[in-house]
């Protein structure tokens, strides 16, 4: 759970992210830095499909933090997200989540929803279709057979 992680981590940054704002927590759930979004990333794949305004919002956010580690390490970062159950979180969300944490110099990235329960890649059932990979597979065999024909 959340709570347990992040006594376990006290120089961590915790980080919420509500409909269309993310904001920077104290333990004692007081606000340290807040960013306004122009998009909401409550709908399901919204991470994924509005990628680099999400990595420019929290970029912007974890600079408004004066904090040592910032200048010096790279800091554990908690990423609760205040809209979403687990099962409202796709796969490749939760990765775009992860690597938008990690292009502000993370170290480690946990992700948990709206309940503080930990949203991990292994427990999150990859939705992509099975069929549009064989397509694409063929698709690619296809253009390879033509180009080196």
């Amino acid at each position: 759970m959340l709570k347990e992680k992040l006594a376990s981590f006290p120089d961590a940054v915790w980080v919420q992210i509500h409909y269309d704002q993310m904001q920077v927590l104290t333990r004692d759930h007081q606000i340290v830095a807040e960013q306004n979004c122009p998009l909401a990333f409550i709908e399901r794949g919204s991470f994924v499909r509005n990628y680099h305004v999400a990595e420019q919002f929290f970029n912007q956010l974890i600079q408004q933090i004066h904090f040592k580690w910032y200048e010096f390490g790279q800091p554990v970062i908690f990423i609760q997200l205040k809209e979403r159950l687990s099962e409202e979180v796709s796969a490749l969300e939760l990765q775009a989540i992860q690597e938008m944490a990690l292009s502000v110099n993370a170290h480690f990235v946990f992700v948990y929803d709206k309940h503080g329960i930990a949203l991990e890649a292994e427990t999150i059932k990859n939705d992509e279709s099975p069929l549009l990979k064989w397509f694409f597979c063929g698709l690619i065999f296809l253009i390879l057979l033509i180009i080196f024909k």
